[in-house]
């Protein structure tokens, strides 16, 4: 099979419009973030005399970033459907209902399942994507995709919102007369507290500890990030669209070199 003979328009089609609507939630979530939407309200419990830092939040995530993730991840995985349907006809052969990019669970259901999706492609281009690995221990990056699609269209939107990335402690002393002041320190969170509601306590200290220390410089970072099974353990969410971007591209790349 000539490379010429792949007609890749319509997928990559599906790709560049994955990018333009990351491009665009990218610089909407920079947006958001340099607002400034959370504040951080210290309080003390008079009864024990811990102080706790809540948050509140000022500006709520906008609803429609779901939908837009969830286009993004959906156009990634057309792609790759279209991808397979190009190379059925590179191969002179027609398009059938079954066709489609197999991705599963395991190896021995992607075994048991692709043949009847790869019908009517060369063997070379089946070797390729055979090679790909693409189920659960294999390549995740396929598998995390096809997830995150389905996901979408069966629990309507994937939930976006934030998350405490870190707390971020600076440190105080007085040592014989003098300040000393420590390195800051970033802890991560056990529990980022995803998605971040209001009023939620972001970090305790108990009033041994809050008691020598002035605290007012400490600060927390947060995320954005969306929801899908835990599976996706709440990825941060730029990384994880652009990790399938890149990898759909290099599919792409490679298999115009059959």
């Amino acid at each position: 099979m000539k490379k010429e003979h792949i007609d890749l328009t319509a997928t990559k089609a599906k790709v560049a419009r994955s990018k333009k609507h990351f491009d665009e939630l990218a610089s909407a979530i920079k947006t958001y973030l340099a607002s400034q939407p959370y504040i951080i309200e210290r309080i003390t419990n008079d009864a024990t005399g811990d102080v706790s830092d809540i948050v509140r939040v000022k500006k709520e995530i906008p609803k429609d970033w779901s939908n837009i993730v969830g286009d993004i991840v959906h156009n990634l995985r057309v792609a790759l459907d279209y991808l397979v349907t190009s190379l059925v006809e590179a191969n002179s052969n027609s398009i059938s209902k079954s066709n489609c990019f197999p991705i599963d669970n395991s190896i021995e259901d992607y075994q048991r399942n692709s043949s009847k999706k790869l019908i009517g492609l060369s063997s070379g281009a089946i070797k390729f994507i055979n090679d790909l690995k693409p189920y659960k221990g294999g390549e995740d990056v396929l598998w995390r995709l096809h997830k995150l699609d389905i996901q979408d269209k069966h629990a309507r939107n994937l939930i976006v919102g934030a998350a405490n990335r870190s707390v971020n402690l600076s440190l105080k002393m007085d040592f014989l007369g003098e300040q000393i002041n420590f390195p800051t320190l970033s802890l991560k969170p056990a529990d980022d507290l995803f998605p971040i509601a209001d009023g939620v306590a972001l970090f305790t200290f108990n009033k041994n500890t809050a008691g020598p220390h002035d605290f007012n410089d400490n600060s927390y970072t947060f995320d954005v990030k969306f929801s899908g099974d835990k599976i996706f353990n709440e990825r941060e969410i730029m990384t994880t669209l652009k990790e399938l971007i890149l990898y759909v591209e290099k599919v792409l790349d490679d298999v115009s070199k059959l």
